[in-house]
């Protein structure tokens, strides 16, 4: 059993003893001496990089309305960085073109929230509401932003469908996940654009600091030239490429006036 599925069940005898000991049924709790596990410090399973995500969306069709919409739910998910559940429960009037934001009401932990959406997902974003929605929802509009071809609400796993045959089956990039791989990568990518960690807390909805700061072991570029700025073998490899002639190659080998007119 994981961590988390150890602590919940743990939690719960807890919580049922210091109910008895309230109503007098026991003497005593004998359940305060069992100690919760210490939860593990995993870092996000996979993300992916820019050129990955632009890989994912620009591999739907959107030339039928079912992949339009498609383009345009990834395409909010990487730009706002919210839970597929959130997204899913996402009506027509919580989206504000004018401000640039979606309003997403009782997210997890029944806390409300305000997002940022960037520019080009609300480009997408106006084009499925005026060619799109209004075909899906003739004989029925359930007010949802995101609807089936039916005008129903999506249900999640819907999306979690959609999400993994667009990365794995359609974009063919052989990692796991689905809706949730798009907020790990957008806090990633931002982070690595120098985004401060308060603000990607505020975006994702994090309760604690700590929890956004996982991502910080994964955004990788700031290290990246740390690591080429500092590290012995790289500086002595720049320092040989500032002193190699332009008619050298890489490993020192002189390239002849033949080969590159070839």
């Amino acid at each position: 059993m994981a961590v988390s599925g150890q602590a919940g069940r743990i939690s719960a005898i807890k919580i049922f003893y210091r109910w008895l000991l309230k109503r007098h049924v026991i003497l005593y709790n004998p359940a305060d001496l069992l100690e919760l596990p210490k939860p593990e410090k995993r870092l996000p399973a996979q993300v992916f990089s820019e050129d990955e995500t632009r890989q994912v969306l620009q591999s739907l069709d959107i030339n039928t309305p079912v992949g339009l919409r498609n383009r345009v739910i990834l395409e909010v998910l990487w730009s706002t960085g919210i839970r597929r559940m959130e997204l899913a429960n996402l009506m027509l009037w919580d989206v504000d073109t004018r401000r640039g934001v979606v309003n997403v009401r009782q997210g997890k932990g029944h806390r409300d929230r305000v997002v940022p959406v960037g520019h080009v997902a609300l480009a997408w974003l106006g084009r499925y509401l005026k060619d799109v929605r209004p075909q899906m929802t003739r004989q029925r509009d359930s007010g949802h932003l995101f609807v089936t071809k039916y005008g129903s609400g999506m249900k999640r796993n819907t999306l979690t469908a959609m999400a993994g045959t667009s990365i794995r089956e359609t974009a063919r990039i052989d990692k796991p996940g689905a809706c949730h791989i798009f907020r790990h990568s957008m806090a990633t990518q931002m982070l690595d654009n120098g985004a401060d960690t308060r603000h990607i807390q505020a975006i994702l909805g994090h309760e604690k600091l700590e929890t956004t700061q996982i991502y910080t072991k994964v955004a990788i570029k700031p290290l990246q030239k740390v690591h080429a700025r500092t590290h012995p073998a790289e500086k002595r490899r720049k320092e040989k490429r500032v002193q190699q002639p332009d008619n050298t190659a890489p490993d020192g080998a002189t390239v002849s006036a033949e080969s590159l007119k070839s």
